[in-house]
């Protein structure tokens, strides 16, 4: 794929897939290693090296374990796309350091299309740095931070949205964000990005031929191809589409967060507890315990949620205690599920009538607490609005109506996950992008039905292009790229 760059000092932009380098970036004709295995100890771990000494430096520290395969062992060379059985060995003394399988995958063929070489090993954290100092001495260098990704990406293996989603698939904390961040790294958004491109492509086409020939007798292509409905139909409401997409794929990324929130002393520690089944949050008798939002993770069907234990909503002149119900506050705002929880013995003060109108228009679940000081049988009476809300009854300190609450928590998860898009935006950089490309091709469009000059419609649309093209990685940046970057852990 070809670059696009816009004009400028060549420092300040990252060059195209195809091999160019980003001015930031260390030599990209070095030959690279690092350990590509999380830390700890393992069965097996894995060395990686990537450029054009990789086969050099194996042929130097790999010994076959049948070296009657190849007579002469200072002329082995790696056998493409197998995995070789052998030892990695010290050259100065031929010791060897450990038995290993290595594999030789030549370039283009491979994940950063340079000659990569894997060693395989065992998973000792000692053994591991020691194949990786005599890779290095051998004539490679220490990899930086996501630079295998990073090569593949300026090789034009993958485009930026990919490379984003390999790190997004590392770090996936649920099921959903991993098949999420798998349709990505397959090229979803990639793809639709593409299509979008190609519309912007077309229309500055057209333009430029009436602004070119308009004079010579082709005037009018424009005007025939492109009006403002055109533009609405063909660009605006699939790229709306994908923005409105960015709340579900940021709380599939992310985790959902689900407030729990109430007046003072009505359980929310004590359920909060309850579901994540550990004692996280301090429980007295006392009102106003909890002052800072204390957060919890769990996966509920496939989805990680943060629930936050927020301090009771009321009215209050203790200013440490304002402080963190003006905390709730917030977290209640920026929240994407609500428990909302009363006392069912007291389930109608001027506290909670106040809280039930905040959470109006949020996706929220309203549990009745503390059933278990009424008697066998008895259903606490509920006022009007209350009763209207479907409530749940259960108590926070005997576990009575957990399930059916946990139940109903992963009913409404699956409900605001939505279905499994194939294309969505997840990435604030994403969103940030699409969203000045969006606003550009509206002023295109308005510019088009007040009959404005086409050479404004056309700087709209390479602008709206030019943005496009950030997301994919056409136009970067270098210190966006390095930023992007400087995310992954070093080995990937």
């Amino acid at each position: 794929m070809t670059q696009h760059l816009p004009t400028g000092s060549g420092s300040d932009i990252a060059t195209a897939p195809g091999g160019a380098q980003a001015s930031s970036c260390q030599a990209e004709n070095d030959t690279i290693a690092a350990i590509g295995t999380g830390a700890g100890l393992g069965g097996i771990g894995i060395v990686k090296i990537s450029g054009k000494r990789a086969a050099g430096i194996a042929q130097r520290l790999f010994r076959p374990a049948r070296p009657t395969d190849q007579p002469q062992v200072s002329a082995y060379i790696p056998k493409p796309r197998h995995l070789s059985h052998g030892f990695i060995a010290n050259p100065d003394d031929g010791q060897p350091l450990d038995e290993v399988l290595l594999a030789f995958m030549p370039g283009p063929h491979s994940y950063t299309r340079e000659d990569v070489v894997e060693i395989q090993s065992h998973g000792g954290t000692v053994v591991l740095h020691k194949i990786l100092d005599l890779v290095l001495l051998s004539g490679a260098r220490l990899a930086e931070a996501g630079e295998f990704t990073r090569r593949a990406f300026l090789n034009g293996r993958i485009d930026l949205t990919q490379a984003e989603a390999v790190a997004d698939l590392i770090n996936a904390r649920s099921e959903s964000a991993m098949r999420q961040a798998a349709r990505q790294l397959g090229g979803g958004l990639k793809l639709q990005i593409q299509i979008l491109i190609e519309q912007i492509t077309d229309m500055l086409a057209d333009i430029e031929a009436d602004l070119e020939f308009g004079e010579e007798g082709v005037s009018g292509i424009a005007a025939e191809r492109i009006t403002g409905a055109s533009l609405s139909q063909r660009l605006i409401v699939p790229m709306r589409q994908l923005a409105e997409s960015y709340k579900l794929g940021r709380a599939v990324r992310e985790g959902l967060r689900l407030a729990i929130v109430g007046r003072t002393n009505v359980g929310k520690s004590s359920l909060l507890n309850r579901l994540i089944e550990r004692d996280k949050a301090i429980v007295t008798p006392f009102p106003g315990t909890t002052r800072d939002p204390v957060e919890a993770s769990v996966t509920i069907g496939n989805m990680a949620v943060d629930f936050i234990d927020t301090a009771g909503i009321r009215d209050s002149h203790d200013p440490v205690e304002c402080i963190g119900i003006q905390k709730s506050q917030e977290a209640l705002n920026e929240a994407d599920l609500v428990i909302f929880v009363i006392d069912a013995q007291n389930p109608m003060t001027a506290d909670d009538e106040r809280i039930f109108k905040d959470i109006q228009g949020k996706r929220f679940i309203f549990a009745a607490n503390k059933i278990d000081l009424f008697g066998v049988g008895q259903t606490p009476a509920l006022p009007i609005a209350y009763a209207q809300c479907d409530p749940i009854f259960i108590s926070a300190k005997s576990g009575a109506g957990l399930d059916a609450l946990k139940s109903r928590i992963a009913k409404l998860c699956r409900k605001t996950a939505g279905g499994e898009n194939e294309a969505v935006l997840c990435d604030p950089r994403h969103k940030e992008a699409l969203g000045s490309a969006l606003d550009a091709a509206c002023k295109a469009a308005e510019a088009l039905d007040d009959d404005g000059p086409l050479d404004m419609v056309s700087m709209d649309l390479k602008h709206a292009l030019g943005q496009l093209q950030t997301i994919i990685g056409e136009r970067i940046a270098a210190e966006v790229l390095d930023a992007i970057f400087k995310k992954f852990c070093i080995g990937k």
